[in-house]
């Protein structure tokens, strides 16, 4: 048999993929030429954005990338809020207070740090710590009626809330101790329920500190009747009992 000849007179099937899939071939012959063009074009779209070099050039940016651009904003500003507002030149004691409620529980605390401040026996720093930023400083301290008569003390908003507990306690401790290193307070005052995380930030920014700063832990029940405690000297302060008040 010849199998040349068989094959010659058989017909070879051409593949002929738009006749075997009648959709495809309805909508091919449905598209007029303004349907191609603008096909073109989003097809050269894709492969303008997926070429290789367009994803090489593309920097995926992280949570934790961005929690260190914040920190670092953070710090930087306030560096600038000490070397603006703090009186370098006084040769008052220094208090900081410092908090990681939102500011709806802070109010009464802040009150006792604004009345502190207005003692003038010390310079006093309030440092917001918090996660939730919803609401602003400037309007909660206006909501209190508190202004720079009432209040003469140097406040600074570090609330952010990092990706994990682990980089909230490590950026607060940062900023704590930038505070500290700025400032050299002689007492620092906090409230016993802070949440953890931001207790063991405040404890690790100022345990190895020399000369030694005082931790006062306040109960919030107390606070109300706390106000004695705005007219003390640095030194009655320091004699307070250190984890435990009032």
């Amino acid at each position: 048999m010849n199998v040349s000849h068989t094959i010659k007179d058989k017909e070879i099937p051409r593949w002929r993929p738009l006749q075997r899939i009648p959709a495809i071939r309805l909508f091919v012959s449905k598209l007029s030429p303004k349907r191609v063009i603008i096909l073109l074009l989003a097809l050269a779209t894709l492969l303008f954005f997926f070429r290789p070099s367009y994803l090489s050039s593309v920097t995926i940016i992280n949570s934790e990338e961005r929690d260190d651009d914040v920190l670092k904003s953070v710090r930087n500003e306030l560096r600038g809020t000490i070397a603006g507002q703090w009186d370098l030149k006084s040769t008052k004691d220094k208090v900081l207070f410092a908090t990681a409620h939102d500011l709806r529980n802070a109010s009464t605390f802040t009150s006792l740090a604004c009345s502190m401040a207005a003692a003038k026996k010390v310079d006093v720093l309030m440092i917001y710590a918090g996660i939730n930023s919803t609401d602003t400083l400037p309007f909660f301290l206006r909501a209190n009626r508190l202004d720079k008569a009432s209040c003469p003390m140097v406040y600074f908003d570090a609330r952010h809330e990092f990706a994990t507990v682990y980089k909230q306690t490590s950026a607060v401790e940062d900023v704590l101790s930038d505070a500290v290193i700025y400032t050299n307070p002689s007492v620092v005052v906090y409230l016993e329920d802070e949440p953890d995380w931001f207790i063991q930030s405040l404890e690790r920014a100022t345990f190895w500190r020399r000369p030694a700063i005082s931790l006062i832990q306040l109960r919030r029940s107390a606070l109300p009747n706390l106000r004695w405690i705005a007219t003390l000297s640095p030194s009655a302060l320091m004699g307070i009992s250190e984890y435990a008040c009032c």
